[in-house]
């Protein structure tokens, strides 16, 4: 629990890698993570200048694995907020190099994968983004084991916005059901600087 997104901040070093993660053993079992909360926090990305399909990637929250838990009140992104823009760090050189990162990611594996844990019914809210490539992923194909299939199902996505990015929100499994959206709001989509990839707001 951070002292508000503008206060309480994160300032990722200039590598990929990821603000928060749990464990999680793909080839063994592991054990459910339930009820954690994480609020009034900002998550500032740091990528190259220039946006480019090869460039390093950085998380804001992979909440895989993680089951009935909330998140809220919450900034993530390559632009700085309060804090940081105070203390000067400075903006991204333009949105198109701004487009760089993943916000927040959402998985589980099959029941039926020895190291299920998992990864469903968990409350998203007030949580702003500003500057990543991708917004909210759930079951994004990139980030599950292949040899199962991803079902992050009932979750919920209260009072949101993803700004400048190429996705802002998609749900890629047709195993993830009776997700929840409500008052969400994405703009500002279009391509980063070298990407030629898809576009899209809401992708399901």
């Amino acid at each position: 629990l951070g002292e508000g997104r503008m206060n309480t901040q994160f300032v990722l070093s200039k590598v990929g890698g990821t603000a928060f993660k749990r464990y999680w053993n793909p080839s063994g079992s592991n054990e459910y993570l339930v009820g954690l909360t994480i609020k009034d926090i900002a998550i500032i990305f740091q990528h190259q200048a220039t946006a480019n399909p090869t460039n390093y990637k950085q998380i804001g929250l992979d909440l895989r694995y993680i089951t009935r838990s909330n998140y809220s009140d919450i900034y993530i992104g390559n632009y700085p907020i309060g804090l940081s823009a105070d203390l000067g760090m400075a903006n991204p050189t333009s949105q198109p190099n701004a487009r760089q990162g993943y916000g927040i990611v959402l998985a589980s594996t099959s029941s039926s994968d020895p190291a299920y844990s998992g990864g469903e019914v968990n409350i998203l809210e007030n949580i702003y983004m500003s500057g990543v490539k991708k917004g909210i992923l759930i079951d994004a194909i990139e980030f599950f084991n292949s040899e199962y299939s991803s079902a992050s199902y009932m979750n919920k996505i209260i009072n949101c916005e993803v700004s400048i990015a190429e996705k802002g929100l998609s749900q890629e499994s047709k195993y993830g059901a009776s997700n929840y959206i409500e008052n969400l709001i994405v703009q500002s989509i279009r391509n980063a600087t070298g990407s030629t990839e898809e576009l899209y707001a809401i992708y399901i």
